[in-house]
């Protein structure tokens, strides 16, 4: 995988919520090279999210396989999941990443709370 055939964002739904509102979290993974690109798993786990201290995989299980995954050139993989917990006031970051084997690339986006 290399750092200049893949893009990663991370987008919310909106630019600012209110106390307690759903905050859905969107990662979006491009191929931008012009060759199939492949990612190696070491369990089911595709991504992760956080937000301050609260990590989307922590009260998950993962089934603990190898796996594999292929996009085309131009083909491009959106994760989603919903953050429930409540944030006081404030600005936060979010951040996203893909939990493919040697895979470092993280996303984050920037959001408010009122």
């Amino acid at each position: 995988m290399s750092a200049d055939s893949l893009e990663l964002t991370l987008t919310t739904d909106k630019p600012a919520y209110r106390v307690g509102e759903p905050i859905e979290l969107i990662l979006k993974l491009t191929n931008r090279s012009p060759q199939p690109t492949v990612l190696e798993f070491s369990s089911s786990q595709r991504y992760d999210f956080e937000i301050g201290e609260w990590r989307w995989s922590a009260d998950r299980m993962f089934a603990q396989m190898l796996g594999t995954e292929r996009l085309a050139p131009g083909e491009s993989r959106e994760y989603r999941e919903r953050f429930l917990s409540r944030l006081a006031p404030g600005s936060y970051r979010a951040t996203g990443r893909i939990t493919a084997t040697g895979s470092t690339a993280r996303a984050s986006a920037t959001f408010t709370v009122q």
